[in-house]
């Protein structure tokens, strides 16, 4: 069952709910990656890739969800699937699939970001 609120929710046979937004973004990229890596172009003609080329996929997260379990269960469900990514045996060998989600915190708190940026993202 789908529940529609503020988050798109999945309720699963154990009942328990699953944000799948994400995951449904995450597998729209990995066919679309995978296509651009076959046909070595996009749909824009001015966006054209070398032969020797690698890609990287992953998903990017705002640390701050009021329930903190949605984060975590949203990084364990990025986990499954993204076993099933890698275990797919028309994954192009030059596609990485990041092994875990990432924070905008984790992955600005270094970057000299201006103070209404850092309050906005709770840095």
């Amino acid at each position: 069952m789908i529940e529609k609120s503020d988050k798109i929710i999945l309720i699963s046979n154990n009942h328990k709910k699953h944000y799948i937004g994400g995951i449904k973004q995450m597998i729209s990229h990995y066919i679309g990656i995978k296509n651009f890596i076959k046909n070595k172009k996009s749909y824009d003609e001015r966006i054209m890739l070398k032969a020797d080329f690698n890609v990287k996929l992953g998903t990017i997260l705002f640390n701050g969800w009021k329930d903190k379990e949605y984060l975590n269960d949203y990084a364990k469900e990025y986990k499954k699937l993204i076993y099933h990514f890698n275990n797919d045996e028309n994954k192009p060998n030059n596609l990485k699939i990041l092994d875990s989600i990432l924070t905008y915190q984790e992955v600005f708190k270094n970057y000299n970001l201006d103070e209404k940026v850092k309050k906005y993202y709770r840095y």
